[in-house]
C-alpha cells in the first residue's frame, strides 16, 4: 500500500493528458479530453490526487475490481451498493484544509 500510495500521490502526473494509445491495427491514436459536465473539454491543470482515508477494514470491500463509467452519483451509489455508497458520499464531500490549499 505504501508504494502504491507514493505511486499515485507523487509519480503519476494528474495534470498530464492521456497518453496516445493504439487502435486495433496498430495505428496511433490521439485519445479525447475528458468532457465537463457543460459538455466543454474540461482542463486538466486543477487535478490532483489527495488520501482522504487510510486504515484498515475487517474484511475484503472490493472483489473483481474493473473500472466503470457511470453519468451520475446517484448511478455510482447504486453500483457500489449500500455497504461501499458511504464511501462514494465521503469521498464526494472532502474538502481539502486550508494549508493544503495555500500549500
Amino acid at each position: 500500500m505504501k508504494h502504491y500510495t507514493r505511486l499515485l500521490e507523487h509519480r503519476v502526473d494528474w495534470t498530464q493528458s492521456a497518453a496516445k494509445g493504439s487502435d486495433e491495427e496498430g495505428d496511433e491514436e490521439e485519445r479525447p479530453a475528458p468532457e465537463a459536465a457543460d459538455g466543454k473539454t474540461a482542463g486538466l491543470a486543477g487535478n490532483r490526487c489527495d488520501l482522504i482515508w487510510k486504515g484498515a477494514i475487517s474484511e475484503h470491500a472490493f472483489h473483481n475490481f474493473k473500472s466503470k463509467n457511470v453519468p451520475t452519483d446517484n448511478a455510482a451509489k447504486e453500483l457500489l451498493g449500500t455497504k461501499l455508497g458511504p464511501w462514494w458520499d465521503t469521498a464526494k464531500n472532502w474538502k481539502p484544509t486550508d494549508e493544503e490549499l495555500y500549500a
